[in-house]
Parts: C-alpha cells; structure tokens; sequence
C-alpha cells in the first residue's frame, strides 16, 4: 500500500499509510474526530519529531511493551501508532493508527489493527 509523506524535516520523515481507496484514516481521524487544541497540539508534535527526532521524553515518545510499535502521545488521551522503518535515511516513522485512550492503557484492539496494517504494507513490498 502507498504512503503519504505527513510531516519532513532534517531528522525525521513521518509517513502515513493509504488504505486501498486512497484514504488515510490514520490522518483522517485527527483531521475529523480532535478538536481544535488537540488537533494544533498533534501537528506541533509531529512537526518537532521531523525537525528533532522523537522526543526522549517518555510522556511523549515511547515504545509499546512486548511490540514493533511506538506511540507518539500529543496528549493524555491522543494516541498515534506507529513503526519506524529501518535501514532508511533519515529515520522514518510509519503511522498506522491513531485513537483517543479511553482507559490506562492503549486498547489491544489498537495494536491489532496496526499490526494488520504493517503486514498489509510489508506484504505488498512498499517500502515507501
């Protein structure tokens, strides 16, 4: 599956992942389901990633136990999913989900879906 470039800078690019009809609902969901101070915090987020790398703060960066995966936490219950590509200059994270955290922890049904959306990408060969 394609991939749409959301966010470049000197030490990051942040992709995120088409479905088959050409939309992004990883993208979508924080365009149509945020608010407006959630959805200007989300960007200035990912905009510092791509200019910085991710952060080493783990209230904002952090790996998800016992995965593959990341999540970038733009706020207490704002939730990004996603998978850095390795072997690839600069780094480059892959988004494949988003969600707002309705509990402590990141729902598995999140996880899963990023998993199949992985495996959905790697499967079609796309490295980009």
């Amino acid at each position: 599956m394609p991939t749409q470039v959301l966010v470049s800078g000197p030490r990051a690019v942040l992709r995120v992942k088409e479905d088959r009809s050409g939309r992004v609902p990883s993208w979508d969901f924080v365009k149509d389901e945020l608010s407006e101070k959630e959805r200007i915090i989300t960007i200035r987020l990912l905009e510092f990633i791509a200019e910085h790398g991710p952060p080493r703060n783990t209230q904002k960066f952090k790996k998800i136990t016992g995965t593959v995966f990341y999540e970038i936490k733009p706020t207490k219950q704002v939730r990004l999913v996603c998978f850095i590509l390795k072997g690839v200059t600069p780094l480059t994270l892959l988004i494949l989900g988003a969600c707002k955290k309705k509990s402590r922890k990141l729902a598995d049904s999140v996880i899963q879906q990023a998993k199949a959306e992985l495996s959905e990408f790697l499967g079609q060969g796309s490295i980009l």
